[in-house]
């Protein structure tokens, strides 16, 4: 399944609540959050706390195959034991056996790899979660910087000249802009893998969908000339825009800047029984 839209919090919700061994245990965890989860205070850490629950899940549902597959050699071995055996009883003994543990793989085959089956997608799941927030960390604006113009004085003060001309640099800062370590999930800050009681919580930190839309850039451009009827404080004295006067302008002013970007980093609770984007 590709990461997109589809790969919202409520699948990200319904792969946790997916997993059977899920249990309400009250007074197990602090507000319904393990250990790990109660560490999550940014989208790195929301992707930490993903891709170890989901390393949890990947490795229960190998553990379920490797006891199918126990199972199943148990049954062959007393199968050629019986075989292999002389004496009548011996061989009776062992054939029953091979039924008995034959009997218990045929019990346990069909509940044994749904289960198996539901845990890898759930896995699945929050991987794609996962690979998405932090590919929104290398894309979400957070902060803009604009530098004056380097047609105006240090100050930004007017240029003397008959054209006034502003040059206008700004520089974007991504989340990305912060180092975001998935390498160890059992080192350094943010949520451990070892942390993690999966089978006792019954809310997780999920950052909100609203915040993987890309960000809405706003250019303030301005021009003011003697006789204009008022005076936009909130431009003067602001890089970006050349002013003609002293501080602040009331006179002329000319240039533009993108405004100041919005934009939260912080995953909230969600409680997995009771959210209503379910």
């Amino acid at each position: 399944m590709p990461i997109g839209n589809n790969n919202t919090m409520r699948n990200c919700i319904l792969s946790i609540l997916a997993i059977g061994s899920i249990t309400l245990a009250s007074g197990q965890v602090h507000s319904g959050l393990d250990t790990a989860a109660q560490a999550i205070s940014t989208s790195c850490y929301e992707a930490r706390y993903l891709l170890a629950l989901a390393e949890i899940f990947e490795g229960e549902a190998d553990d379920i195959q490797r006891s199918l597959t126990a199972l199943q050699t148990a049954s062959r071995a007393y199968d050629l034991a019986a075989a292999l055996a002389r004496e009548k009883t011996t061989k009776i003994g062992r054939k029953a056996l091979s039924l008995l543990s034959q009997q218990r793989y045929d019990d346990a085959t069909e509940g044994a790899k749904a289960a198996a089956a539901t845990k890898q997608q759930a896995a699945q799941h929050l991987r794609q979660r996962a690979g998405r927030i932090l590919g929104m960390r290398q894309a979400k604006i957070t902060a803009v910087t604009n530098t004056k113009s380097a047609t105006g004085g240090g100050d930004g003060a007017w240029p003397e000249a008959s054209t006034v001309k502003a040059d206008i640099t700004t520089t974007l800062k991504t989340v990305a802009s912060t180092n975001c370590s998935i390498a160890d999930l059992d080192d350094g800050d943010g949520p451990k893998k070892k942390d993690i009681k999966h089978t006792t919580i019954y809310k997780v930190k999920l950052l909100a969908d609203r915040h993987f839309d890309a960000n809405t850039i706003s250019i303030h451009a301005v021009v003011k000339g003697t006789g204009f009827a008022n005076s936009w404080q909130d431009s003067s004295d602001q890089k970006g825009v050349l002013v003609s006067g002293t501080s602040p302008a009331r006179t002329n002013f000319w240039g533009a800047k993108i405004n100041d970007i919005e934009n939260t980093d912080t995953p909230e609770d969600k409680d997995l029984f009771e959210d209503g984007n379910k």
